[in-house]
């Protein structure tokens, strides 16, 4: 919550509940969670008051075919969303879905919005004859690689930077 020479900041308990002590006045609320739309409002504080805010969920496409799995990264820096992110994914090495049909190594590539959030969809892991279905996700900021993953796409319809990353461990 801010205004004019003020500001209030908090994170949320586990159940995305927070309080603030905030003299009378009108405030701007900038309310911002991963996976979530953020929301900005003006909240006009006369006395005690609760009020409620309730963020939208960030829609996920559906993928664009049974091979295929939504990649979703969420960018964000010092607990703030990232906009003009560009997250890339290329194949590693030569692989094929079908018999005789090469994928190409050409960079897919996605740009976060104000969520600090992009998607791309990816072909499987499963769904390779050949090749290991390796894919090099980068996600470049201002001219700088902010992270590199080498990673297979499980067999899912969606997944997080955060699941792939964790596949790795």
């Amino acid at each position: 919550m801010f205004r004019s020479g003020e500001s209030e900041t908090q994170v949320t308990d586990l159940a995305g509940q927070v309080a603030f002590a905030v003299g009378s006045g009108t405030w701007q609320v900038a309310i911002s969670a991963r996976g979530f739309q953020n929301l900005l409002s003006t909240l006009i504080v006369n006395g005690d008051q609760t009020p409620v805010f309730n963020l939208m969920p960030i829609a996920v496409s559906p993928p664009a075919g049974p091979d295929l799995c939504v990649v979703q990264a969420f960018v964000y820096q010092n607990g703030d969303p990232v906009s003009g992110a560009i997250v890339k994914a290329r194949l590693r090495d030569a692989n094929s879905t079908i018999p005789a049909a090469v994928l190409s190594t050409q960079c897919l590539e996605a740009t976060t919005d104000s969520n600090g959030y992009a998607e791309l969809q990816l072909v499987r892991q499963p769904s390779f004859t050949s090749g290991l279905g390796i894919y090099i996700i980068d996600i470049w900021h201002t001219s700088r690689r902010i992270l590199s993953l080498e990673t297979p796409i499980p067999n899912q319809s969606t997944a997080t930077l955060d699941q792939l990353i964790s596949l790795q461990s």
